[in-house]
């Protein structure tokens, strides 16, 4: 029997729009080996989650008979929907999503000023706005639409049929079950899991299709010396299983009504939310407490936890796991700074290089381990499924065919630039991405050779993919290359580094006229005495000036904002705000910071980012 007739489970790592980009290439590897169509469960996480949410929606309307001209999947439409993600989806990324955050005033004074209403959550509306909601047809879809049910003719032959279902319901309204689906349909149903960390709990967080909530820890995940509580997953369908058995209890008409209010940017906002830079998104009214009161759900990014997404494959025992890894990866460093900022962020990256490594040690592992376990040892019930894994990562250097310069290990290399590309949601050049895709797909060509050489054995069709033209700028034009994965490592300032002539006329030639008046009235001046006299500002007057402008900042404080969410006479000034002359002042204040960053935004967007972009394109013109 072929290994991948088994449970496939893929996982799409974290890392930002980086990991996104080298996504695509991994995919377009599955694609053109006819595996693509075979992955049973698409584990991600942060930014391979954008890309995998962005993916899965394609292949929901391919399997749901509603993708435009194509009565039946076939190998060749998953390579097709491959292309058309290549294309648009970074369309959509160099669209700017970083800068997009500020861009509209009104949005920005409302994170600002709402407690409940933050960059997160702008950044999950941006998500539908420039990615989902042309794919979804809908303005914003749910997370509990997201699942996949074929064609009628086709979901009825796998209708759940047990005698407890079907005593409990009448014979129609019996669910279609996937399970039973991709037992015997070579089109295989892939469950998405948007990988997310509970911050109340320490716990995985898992949004799904049908449920969401943390995953059971039974077995090797269950250990005494972790205590904290699990929040159970809740199902879209009503129930849930309780924490101290197997048995389906149904959930309360509050937890169904947040449910139902849970949208799958809000999923991938959540997954994707870098701890530090978007503030953690909470969810109200889906759990309470020992007290009865509200159990706030605050989910950070699933980096956190697991930044491969492999937890989420191992609890659904996929026998066969691929890994496309685009984390960061551990820098040497050898003169380090002593700061506490840079210190805590070093400690956070040794934490993060040893969960990564732990993550492919137990991977590796299993399929050793379970072979020396007796039968009857309980551990080997839970490690034994694992058959095979393929992976790759930044670090590596591909061993044929026109390959990106090494080493991968040490500075020198373009392996090495790119493994450093910022992880980051701003625009990516063609330059950029293409290099992230072609690496990916050279990588993962080779790696699947070994994990299923039985896969289109000796006749696997090369496909035309557009990236693959940065393979002529890898033989004949290396030095720009390098140049432009050195900068990429840049968050900010990228366009003044590629292209400083350009970029600094742009800002100097507005301030000339300035900058010559200026110096022309000191020129005329040069021999005028000029006498300083203290401005006529007294004590109170100036007490009175620092206050408008402690009272104008005020928002920018997230104890503030807590205060007037919290606090009830504070949240009955905000809402009555002309009745107090402070938030009125706070008011002007947020609406001039918000109108002067939207300015800033648009200039970036409508000058910067294109000199960025054009800078960027494979071939200059």
């Amino acid at each position: 029997m072929s290994k991948v007739e088994n449970k496939l489970g893929l996982c799409l790592s974290g890392g930002g729009f980086r990991a996104a980009l080298f996504h695509i290439g991994t995919l377009a590897a599955l694609a053109e080996r006819e595996l693509l169509h075979k992955v049973e469960v698409l584990s991600t996480v942060s930014g391979g989650s954008i890309i995998g949410a962005y993916y899965y929606l394609k292949v929901k309307q391919l399997l749901e008979g509603k993708r435009p001209g194509c009565s039946a999947p076939t190998p060749s439409v998953y390579v097709d929907i491959v292309k058309e993600v290549e294309r648009d989806f970074l369309a959509a990324v160099q669209q700017n999503i970083r800068a997009r955050l500020f861009l509209n005033p009104v949005k920005t004074a409302k994170m600002l000023l709402e407690e409940d209403y933050s960059r997160s959550d702008r950044m999950a509306e941006l998500l539908d706005q420039h990615f989902y909601n042309s794919i979804a047809s809908v303005n914003r879809i749910k997370l509990a639409d997201i699942h996949i049910t074929p064609p009628s003719h086709i979901a009825e032959k796998y209708k759940k049929d047990t005698a407890r279902v079907a005593a409990e319901h009448k014979k129609e309204d019996i669910e279609f079950s996937a399970k039973k689906y991709n037992e015997c349909e070579p089109y295989k149903i892939p469950v998405l899991t948007i990988n997310a960390t509970c911050l109340n709990t320490g716990h995985p967080w898992e949004f799904t299709g049908s449920w969401v909530g943390e995953p059971k820890r039974k077995g090797l995940y269950q250990r005494e010396q972790n205590t904290n509580r699990v929040l159970p997953q809740l199902r879209f369908d009503g129930t849930y299983e309780g924490d101290e058995d197997d048995r389906k209890r149904n959930i309360e008409g509050w937890q169904q009504a947040t449910l139902d209010t849970i949208w799958l940017s809000d999923a991938v906002a959540a997954s994707a939310a870098v701890p530090g830079i978007f503030p953690p998104l909470p969810i109200h009214e889906l759990y309470r407490n020992s007290a009865k009161n509200d159990f706030v759900v605050e989910l950070s990014d699933g980096g956190v936890f697991d930044n491969q997404g492999l937890v989420a494959l191992l609890s659904a025992h996929c026998s066969c796991l691929i890994v496309s890894d685009a984390s960061g990866q551990f820098v040497d460093e050898s003169l380090l700074s002593t700061s506490l900022i840079s210190v805590v962020q070093r400690a956070n990256d040794v934490m993060m290089e040893r969960i990564r490594g732990y993550g492919y040690f137990d991977l590796g592992l299993r399929p050793d381990v379970s072979k020396k376990l007796p039968e009857s040892d309980p551990l080997r019930g839970e490690i034994y499924f694992v058959q095979d894994s393929a992976y790759t990562h930044l670090r590596e250097v591909a061993g044929s065919g026109v390959i990106l310069p090494g080493p991968g290990d040490k500075e020198g290399g373009m392996v090495y630039s790119l493994s450093g590309m910022r992880t980051d949601l701003d625009s990516f050049s063609d330059m950029e991405s293409t290099t992230l895709m072609y690496q990916a797909y050279s990588l993962a060509t080779e790696k699947l050779r070994d994990f299923c050489p039985e896969c289109g054995q000796g006749a696997v069709k090369i496909q035309r993919w557009g990236f693959l033209e940065i393979a002529d700028v890898i033989k004949n034009d290396q030095l720009r290359l390098a140049k432009h994965l050195i900068v990429a490592r840049n968050k900010f300032f990228k366009t003044f580094r590629l292209a400083p002539v350009i970029s600094w006329t742009l800002v100097l030639v507005p301030l000339a006229p300035v900058i010559i008046a200026s110096l022309y009235r000191l020129y005329i001046n040069r021999e005028t005495c000029i006498e300083l006299t203290l401005p006529g500002v007294t004590v109170a007057e100036l007490c009175g000036y620092a206050l408008i402008a402690l009272i104008a900042i005020m928002p920018m404080s997230a104890k503030v904002r807590a205060w007037f969410k919290t606090v009830r006479w504070l949240r009955t000034l905000i809402q009555n705000p002309f009745t107090n002359a402070g938030l009125k002042i706070m008011g002007i204040g947020v609406a001039i910071l918000s109108l002067s960053v939207s300015i800033v935004v648009f200039i970036h967007l409508k000058i910067f980012n294109l000199i960025f972009l054009k800078v960027g394109k494979l071939k200059l013109k």
